[in-house]
C-alpha cells in the first residue's frame, strides 16, 4: 500500500542562492543572524548577502575554487558558519561540515572521502586541522581561521577568513533548469545510513529548496486556518545544535534565510547560555532535542529566567517520550507552547514528516504527517507490505531524497529497492489518517545526544586493542537516553575495563564513547555468514534483564 501525502505543492525550479535571497520576498529589515555571546554583532538578510558574495569572490580569486570542489568547516558554530555555507554555494562549490570534535583520524577521513579543496577551522581546532590536513595533503594556505580577528596574530602561516573578503564580490551562477539543480550537490552531510560508517550523502540544490518548501507550506497552511498572515512569522530561533549537522544546516542556514527569521547562533551549548538567550533575545521557536529537554524540566536554574516569549516548541533528533514532552510543555506554558515532534533523516535532506505550527498530537507518539509531495510503504523484514496501524520499515521517494553516497556506489545500490524506494531503517506505524509514529529502527545506529554513533566504527577501533579478541557494540538505555555498550571477548586474562576506556578515547569523539560500560565475555553471538547477531546481546545492567535472570 503507498501512502501518500495530503499535499501536493510545486518547487521552484532554481539554485538555492536565488532561491533564498529571491528578491521578490522583502525582507523585514531584522537581523538573519545573532551571535548570541554579543547581540550586537549580527547579519540582515542583505548583509547577509553581500558577504556571502565576498567570500564566494575570494574563493574563487584567492583560492581558485572550481564548480563542484569541496570547502570544509571544522569549527563551533558561529555567526560566519552560514556565510561560509551560503560563499561556498556562490563559487559554484559544495559545502561540507565536520564534527568540531572530531579527532585527528576522524578529521583526515572525512578529508579523504570528499577531497576537500580548502578549510576553515578556528584557534581551538586549528592543531588537529592540520595534521589531517598534512595527512590529507591540504596545503596550509588553503586553510582559514573563523576566529582570526583584528588583533590576532595568525598561528602557523594560517590566512585569516577576513582575507577572503577583500576581492569584490561574485554573482552566483543563477540556475533555472530543474534537471541541472536536481543533479548539482549543494552539501555533503555525513551520515551513517541505515548500517556501517559515516558516508557522505549529496544534497542537491533541488533537495534543499523541495524540503525548505515542504516545510514553509505547513506555515502558510496554519496561517489561513488561523486567519491570520502574522501567524508563525518573523520567530526568533535559537540555535545551540551544530550547524554542520543536517538539521542545523537546513533548518538554520537554509530554511530560516528563506523565511527571513532571526536564528541567534550559540557558539556551544550550556543550559544557562540557552537560557539567558531564550531571555535576552526572545526566542520564540525553539528547536529541541531530547538530551536538553531533560536538563529543560529538571533544571532549578529556569526560575532565575524569562521564558514566556517561547511559543513553539519543535523536537528533532531523536524521539522524546510522552513524560517528558509534557513535563516540557509545563516549563513553557505561558504562550500555551505545545510539543511538536518530527521524523526525518540525513538521506531525505532533513525532514520527513511533521506537524504544522497549529497541529498537535496530544499522545505524543505521533511525528506528523508526510510533507508535501511524498510518499511512502510500510514493510515487513520479508519485504510485503503492510497496511494502517502495522508495524514495519518505512521506505520513502519525494523530491527531497538525496541522490546518493559520495563516491560509494555499493552503499547507495544498497540504499534504494530495485522499484526507487528509499530504505529508512525505522519502524513506524501510520494511522488511518496519516499520522507516523517511530516505534522501533531497525537500523544499528545508536543516537547519542542526536548525534549518530555506528557500532560497527567502534568495533573497528575495539579490534585494534591487544586486549580485545573479540567484540560486539550495542545500544542500551539509561534514563531515557541511549548509550554504546562494548560487548568484549578478551585476548588475555584478567582484563580490565578501565584501560579499554582509555583506549578508545584517544581514538574517538566524547559522544562515541562507551559510556553504556564494558561487558567481558566468552563470545559473539554470529551468523553463519560471521553477522554479528546484536539482537542476541543483552544489557546486564538493565531492570529486564535482572528480571529475566530472577525467574530463570
Amino acid at each position: 500500500m503507498v501512502i501518500s501525502s495530503k499535499y501536493t505543492i510545486e518547487i521552484p525550479p532554481v539554485d538555492i542562492l536565488s532561491y533564498i535571497f529571491d528578491p521578490t520576498t522583502n525582507s523585514t529589515g531584522l537581523p538573519s543572524f545573532v551571535n548570541a555571546e554579543n547581540p550586537a554583532q549580527n547579519f540582515t538578510k542583505p548583509e547577509l548577502e553581500t558577504v556571502v558574495k565576498k567570500i564566494g569572490s575570494g574563493l574563487k580569486e584567492a583560492c581558485g575554487l572550481q564548480r563542484e570542489d569541496v570547502v570544509l568547516v571544522c569549527a563551533e558554530n558561529s555567526i560566519w558558519y552560514p556565510a561560509i555555507i551560503l560563499g561556498t554555494l556562490c563559487a559554484g562549490g559544495i559545502f561540507t561540515g565536520a564534527n568540531p570534535s572530531y579527532t585527528v583520524s576522524e578529521l583526515t577521513h572525512q578529508l579523504n572521502n570528499c577531497s576537500a579543496k580548502v578549510i576553515f577551522t578556528d584557534r581551538e581546532r586549528l592543531p588537529a586541522v592540520l595534521e589531517a590536513a598534512k595527512v590529507a595533503r591540504t596545503p596550509c594556505e588553503k586553510i582559514f581561521l573563523i576566529d582570526g580577528g583584528e588583533g590576532i596574530s595568525p598561528k602557523a602561516g594560517v590566512p585569516v577568513l577576513s582575507e577572503l573578503l577583500n576581492h569584490g564580490e561574485l554573482q552566483w551562477e543563477k540556475i533555472n533548469d530543474l534537471e541541472t539543480i536536481s543533479k548539482r550537490t549543494a552539501v555533503l552531510n555525513f551520515s551513517s545510513g541505515t548500517t556501517g560508517p559515516p558516508k557522505a550523502c549529496m544534497v542537491t540544490h533541488h533537495n534543499l529548496i523541495a524540503n525548505a518548501e515542504q516545510s514553509m507550506h505547513l506555515d502558510e497552511l496554519a496561517r489561513v486556518r488561523n486567519s491570520d498572515p502574522t501567524y508563525a512569522t518573523r520567530d526568533v530561533h535559537c540555535a545551540y545544535v551544530p550547524l554542520y549537522h543536517a538539521m542545523g544546516l537546513f533548518q538554520f542556514c537554509v530554511l530560516n534565510v528563506r523565511r527571513d527569521c532571526t536564528t541567534v547562533i550559540m557558539s556551544k551549548f550550556s543550559l544557562p547560555s540557552l537560557l539567558e538567550a531564550i531571555q535576552q533575545c526572545r526566542v520564540t521557536y525553539l528547536l529541541v532535542v531530547p538530551p536538553v529537554a531533560v536538563l529543560l524540566i529538571k533544571s532549578p536554574l529556569l526560575s532565575g529566567y524569562d521564558l514566556s516569549s517561547v511559543k513553539f516548541l519543535l523536537c528533532g533528533a531523536a524521539p522524546l517520550g510522552k513524560e517528558t514532552s509534557t513535563q516540557l510543555e509545563k516549563v513553557f506554558s505561558a504562550n500555551g507552547a505545545r510539543t511538536r515532534q518530527g521524523w526525518g533523516m540525513t538521506e531525505a535532506t532533513c525532514s520527513v514528516t511533521l506537524f504544522a505550527p497549529d497541529e498537535y498530537d496530544p499522545t505524543h507518539s505521533g511525528v506528523g504527517y508526510l510533507v508535501a509531495n511524498m510518499q511512502a510503504k510500510i514493510v515487513t523484514d520479508e519485504g510485503n507490505e503492510v497496511g494502517y496501524g502495522e508495524e514495519g520499515e518505512a521506505l520513502i521517494r519525494g523530491p527531497n531524497v538525496f541522490r546518493g553516497y559520495h563516491r560509494n556506489e555499493a552503499a547507495t545500490k544498497e540504499a534504494w529497492t530495485e522499484d526507487g524506494w528509499l530504505k529508512t531503517g525505522d519502524y513506524v506505524v501510520v494511522q488511518p489518517n496519516g499520522l507516523f509514529s517511530v516505534v522501533d529502527r531497525k537500523k544499528e545506529l545508536i543516537k547519542v545526544k542526536g548525534f549518530q554513533v555506528a557500532p560497527s566504527e567502534l568495533e573497528a577501533h575495539l579490534l585494534e586493542c591487544d586486549e580485545v579478541k573479540d567484540c560486539a557494540v550495542i545500544r542500551v538505555e539509561r534514563d531515557g537516553q541511549e548509550h554504546p555498550q562494548a560487548h568484549i571477548v578478551p585476548s588475555k586474562e584478567s582484563p580490565t575495563a578501565t584501560s579499554i576506556l582509555k583506549f578508545m578515547e584517544g581514538r574517538l569523539s566524547a559522544h562515541k564513547r562507551l559510556t553504556g560500560g564494558v561487558v567481558f565475555t566468552q563470545a559473539i553471538p554470529k551468523s553463519p555468514s560471521g553477522k554479528i547477531l546484536r539482537r542476541m546481546i543483552k544489557d546486564p545492567y538493565s531492570s529486564k534483564t535482572i528480571k529475566e535472570k530472577a525467574h530463570l
